[in-house]
């Protein structure tokens, strides 16, 4: 399979591909411009549009027509966004305190599980945070609590990878720029508060 179809087929799956999670296929795409031009070409042909994010360290398929359907499907998407907006605020905050930063940790920047629970250990209220941000009862240890943020961070919201798996550190990706730019957008036209919570399918929540 040559690399238009590999790169084509994940983007078209809902993958994002950023200078993170997919290094040598990102790569390809900014260097080689008679490929990404074929990927355009391909993306195109079947209603998709090729988009890179504003930082440039991202690449990810949108719909290229807005019609009754793909409507509905944004605003789908706006609505999970908007359900699970104090959840991403909430683990963004805890990782700023985890790394004693005063602003939330962006795409690219790595994580270690020690330095977690750790933090977790002598943290009272930390730990208390953490539990609330994972709706889980308080006879969880910190290492299992630490477990369950970055399983779930790792396997069912996909922010982040695990880069070393010797001292198990991991990398936040290019998804997590487009859920912070997506927030952003959220509280610039003040629907946070206006939008009622909606069940939505995984399949949706991963929808661009």
């Amino acid at each position: 399979m040559n690399y238009n179809s590999q790169i084509s087929q994940l983007l078209l799956s809902g993958e994002v591909i950023c200078a993170y999670s997919h290094p040598s296929f990102f790569q390809r795409l900014v260097q080689n411009d008679e490929l990404l031009v074929q990927i355009e070409t391909t993306l195109l042909s079947l209603e998709r549009r090729l988009i890179q994010s504003e930082s440039g360290n991202t690449f990810y398929a949108v719909n290229a027509t807005l019609d009754d359907k793909e409507k509905s499907e944004a605003k789908i998407y706006f609505k999970y966004i908007v359900h699970d907006a104090r959840y991403i605020l909430s683990w963004l905050d805890f990782f700023a305190e985890v790394s004693q930063q005063d602003i939330y940790i962006q795409a690219g920047d790595k994580i270690n599980f020690s330095d977690t629970v750790n933090a977790l250990t002598y943290n009272q209220s930390l730990q208390e945070k953490l539990r609330a941000i994972l709706k889980v009862s308080s006879n969880i240890d910190v290492v299992q609590l630490a477990e369950k943020l970055f399983d779930r961070l790792q396997k069912k919201d996909k922010v982040m990878i695990l880069v070393d798996r010797h001292k198990r550190q991991y990398q936040f990706t290019g998804k997590l720029e487009l859920i912070q730019q997506s927030l952003l957008f959220i509280v610039e036209q003040n629907l946070l508060y206006q939008a009622e919570p909606a069940e939505v399918s995984q399949e949706q929540r991963g929808m661009l």
